[in-house]
């Protein structure tokens, strides 16, 4: 177990109610569950994936998703009715929640099990109605195989089939195949598992439906435009309002995106920023492997941190539901300043989406505008969050190439 603040009372008799695991996770919970009852677009997701899952070619549905996550989903919804589907798919979601709860708990302490609490509430209801959260949750369960009190080869392996979980789900996780803690024997053994579990799941893909299915969730992101709430496409949203050249609104590859001249303008000049963003992925996963040499998974959760908010930002798609990604790394990165920027991102995030979304497609000026001034804020807080976790990597990587003797008076966070 790693010590990540001042103990806490395990009972939570002596703690206000805010601090105290069996009344702040139910409360949250339950106002979560109220909050999806009340706004019916929460559900617009699962109403999609239960109409994908009515279709007659089973192999090539619901293209956009990798093809187990797909098929687990076809099979429910073909199974169930509509409401059965969607009473299986929030439980499913909750027990992830509760399972999450549990292992911070007891892998890392009451604290970060407070702090998941909290992010997932600050987050809210969507958690419940996206299957992101698988993805999550694979990554709790990265973190908690690289927890380097109870390491052994058998939690190697299983940290390695935890990301190709992950990459079942969203193909994104496969970046964290690569072995970035501990040492060399701990991190290919964590490699070819994650490759072993990959091949699997790629394998059968390719059998049961085809090559180009394995494929088809890039090749669909690669035909998206500016989502309204990305970073570029919230530009496009005050040009709506104020701009002399006509940005028009259209809902495509299942979400809305900023259509028109100026935006078709804009997208050739973003569009190489997404190839930017990749490379420097790239290169926070090389630094996340040298500071990965101190064995803490701290360091671990803070390179998925940089890496995970890289790839939202240069993407000119950003779904609220992709902020799900970020907050198992977050609740055991060991900067509170990043944490509080991490919060505050959640929270305008839950602001914007369900309570002003509205307001994206409103023609009352004043309403059209807070909901675009929330997100840019949102979005600027990302950015501000990515540039001090990257700060934070590349000092600690610079630690970890010193000599013991010298890297133990360094500074491992910045002031």
């Amino acid at each position: 177990m790693i010590e990540l603040a001042v103990p806490v009372s395990r009972d939570g008799a002596s703690l206000p109610f805010y601090r105290r695991l069996n009344v702040l996770w139910p409360l949250t919970r339950v106002i979560m569950l109220a909050l999806c009852a009340l706004y019916s677009g929460m559900r617009g997701d699962l109403r999609y994936y239960y109409a994908q899952a009515g279709r007659s070619d089973v192999m090539s549905s619901m293209a956009e998703y990798p093809f187990p996550v797909a098929l687990w989903i076809m099979a429910a919804a073909r199974t169930l009715p509509y409401a059965g589907f969607v009473a299986l798919f929030v439980v499913t979601a909750i027990a992830c929640d509760a399972v999450a709860t549990r292992l911070f708990d007891r892998h890392f302490g009451r604290e970060a099990a407070l702090r998941w609490t909290l992010f997932v509430g600050l987050l809210g209801p969507l958690l419940y109605m996206r299957f992101d959260l698988y993805a999550a949750f694979a990554l709790v369960l990265l973190l908690v195989f690289n927890d380097g009190a109870a390491h052994s080869r058998s939690r190697s392996v299983l940290s390695g089939l935890a990301v190709a979980m992950g990459s079942a789900v969203k193909l994104w996780p496969a970046v964290f195949g690569l072995g970035l803690l501990g040492p060399t024997r701990r991190r290919v053994t964590h490699m070819v598992a994650a490759m072993a579990g990959g091949i699997a799941w790629v394998g059968t893909t390719a059998l049961l439906a085809g090559p180009q299915r394995v494929t088809s969730p890039l090749s669909w992101q690669g035909q998206r435009g500016f989502e309204v709430e990305s970073l570029w496409g919230a530009w496009l949203g005050f040009a709506r309002i104020f701009g002399s050249t006509p940005v028009s609104l259209e809902k495509r590859q299942g979400s809305w995106e900023y259509t028109g001249e100026l935006a078709n303008s804009l997208m050739w000049m973003v569009k190489p920023t997404q190839y930017v963003g990749y490379v420097l992925a790239l290169s926070l996963l090389a630094l996340g492997w040298r500071a990965g040499r101190d064995e803490r998974v701290t360091t671990l959760a803070l390179t998925m941190t940089c890496v995970i908010s890289v790839l939202i930002l240069s993407s000119p798609v950003l779904s609220p539901q992709y902020l799900i990604w970020l907050i198992p790394a977050l609740v055991l990165v060991d900067d509170a300043r990043l944490r509080l920027l991490g919060a505050v991102t959640l929270v305008l995030t839950q602001l914007e989406f369900p309570f002003l979304f509205d307001g994206i497609f409103s023609d009352h000026t004043l309403f059209a505008l807070t909901t675009r001034v929330v997100i840019l804020v949102r979005n600027m807080l990302l950015v501000w969050l990515t540039v001090r976790a990257v700060m934070l990597l590349v000092q600690r990587a610079r630690v970890a190439r010193r000599p013991a003797s010298a890297s133990s008076t360094s500074p491992a966070t910045l002031a």
